[in-house]
């Protein structure tokens, strides 16, 4: 077998390329067509290999295809025999809407074949389409020059890495990140409202910075404060994540750290006004409440005034005088006075 310079393995149901194809150190020509292989390692390949026979499988050109897709790109041999990953190659029909990478970010492929897009000092004031809700797709097509060809590589992945930093963006609000994204750089801009919503979508995250924004800090900062405290290992920026540097209700946090706040700082406790509140209402209602009581025993007393007047006449004749009334009267309102005015119990 180490002296084997030609191998054809096409039409079989093969959907992987061992790495034992790599121990035969004389291969020249090596046939895989018409297989189930989906991806192809650069580290697959023999070195002294000239000729790869590779039609009639449904490769996926995606991120785990870029090493070799770079291989290929940096090599005269082996040639294949079709044109791997073009727009022309049926294996790149996407299973999901692809993008092209948006203008004027700059979209690129790391070392660990994530795709990130850099869209800092890039004068935007507002997200990229391709990164709201309008479009969201999270899968982009990536284009790479091909060596000796006309025909560009691409390949589609999820984008994992968003740099949005030093721009004039003001608002995420409608923002729609992939939700494998596991960078996002927000720093440098002038967003106000904390993302929070945003922020706890991505399950993935391993690094974000956020300062140098004009975070609002009130009550509705205290979940983005706990935030920043439950991830304060992800946050790359913690100490410099401030409040605004002009806080009209709260002077006091102007470019204070965020994480550092204690929930009081951003959300005030006023239980005592509102028990002083509660208790004048209730003083009202009540001293409402007595003068109610005070004024019906005050028509009692005059209807019985009425009654006894009254029987005095019949009894009396008319020459009866007219204090009698008049002093129960005095009396009642006294009383209700009296009533009014006092204290509730």
């Amino acid at each position: 077998m180490n002296r084997l310079t030609e191998l054809h393995l096409e039409g079989n149901r093969m959907a992987t390329l061992g790495s034992e194809i790599y121990a035969l150190p004389l291969l020249q020509i090596l046939s895989i067509s018409n297989n189930q292989i989906r991806s192809i390692s650069a580290n697959q390949i023999p070195r002294l290999l000239t000729h790869l026979y590779l039609a009639g499988n449904p490769f996926h050109c995606d991120s785990q295809m870029l090493p070799f897709l770079q291989f290929l790109n940096s090599t005269v041999e082996p040639t294949t025999d079709e044109d791997l990953c073009t727009l022309s190659h049926n294996g790149t029909a996407p299973a999901s809407p692809l993008a092209r990478c948006p203008a004027p970010c700059r979209c690129s492929s790391t070392k660990d074949n994530l795709i990130f897009v850099d869209c800092s000092s890039s004068g935007l004031t507002h997200l990229p389409p391709l990164f709201t809700e309008e479009q969201n797709s999270t899968v982009l097509q990536i284009f790479l020059p091909r060596a000796n060809q006309e025909m560009p590589l691409v390949f589609e992945a999820e984008i994992e890495g968003l740099n949005l930093s030093n721009n004039k963006i003001q608002s995420l609000e409608e923002a729609r990140l992939p939700r494998r994204t596991r960078f996002l750089f927000l720093d440098h801009n002038l967003i106000r409202k904390p993302p929070v919503s945003l922020l706890k979508s991505l399950e993935f995250l391993t690094r974000v910075t956020l300062s140098n924004n004009p975070w609002t800090c009130d009550c509705a900062a205290l979940d983005f404060k706990k935030w920043i405290v439950s991830k304060s290992i992800l946050v790359l920026d913690v100490n410099e994540t401030r409040c605004r540097p002009d806080v009209p209700d709260s002077p006091g946090l102007a470019e204070r750290a965020i994480w550092l706040l204690r929930d009081q700082d951003l959300c005030p406790d006023n239980t005592g006004l509102y028990i002083a509140i509660v208790c004048g209402v209730l003083s009202f209602v009540l001293g409402g409440g007595r003068c109610n009581y005070r004024l019906t025993r005050y028509k009692m007393n005059v209807t019985r005034s009425d009654r006894s007047r009254e029987g005095h006449r019949q009894g009396q004749g008319s020459s009866m005088p007219s204090s009698l009334f008049s002093h129960m009267d005095q009396t009642a309102i006294l009383e209700l006075i009296k009533g009014a005015t006092a204290p509730p119990d």
